[in-house]
């Protein structure tokens, strides 16, 4: 399993201070363009997510934690639209970010794998 970098994406008015830091803390550097997205869909609603949801889709197809208050099914609905996904409700915790991150960097060797063969 290779070494991954973290894209940490939210609403425009969030700061993103803590949960860069959760990430940094648990040995995953962020980067502006990260090998895993991280979408912090905590506080939101589905309108304010189309801007951002746009700029993800356009990109490459990244694997994708995304952080949740509730089961929305707008944000179910985001995540299956994004790729691989694994969706937080109730917030999480760092011990959930990591098992997450580790699960996203196996979906990308599975892909790099996919792509070799």
């Amino acid at each position: 399993m290779k070494s991954c970098e973290i894209l940490v994406v939210n609403r425009l008015d969030r700061d993103l201070t803590a949960l860069t830091e959760t990430f940094t803390r648990l040995g995953y550097p962020v980067a502006d363009d990260g090998d895993i997205v991280v979408v912090d869909a905590r506080e939101s609603s589905a309108s304010e997510w189309a801007a951002i949801e746009g700029d993800l889709l356009a990109g490459r197809h990244r694997p994708t934690v995304v952080i949740s208050d509730d089961h929305d099914p707008h944000v179910v609905s985001l995540a299956q639209r994004l790729g691989p996904s694994v969706v937080f409700t109730n917030g999480g915790s760092e011990i959930g970010y990591a098992v997450a991150v580790k699960l996203c960097a196996l979906l990308l060797d599975e892909q790099a794998a996919g792509v070799a063969a």
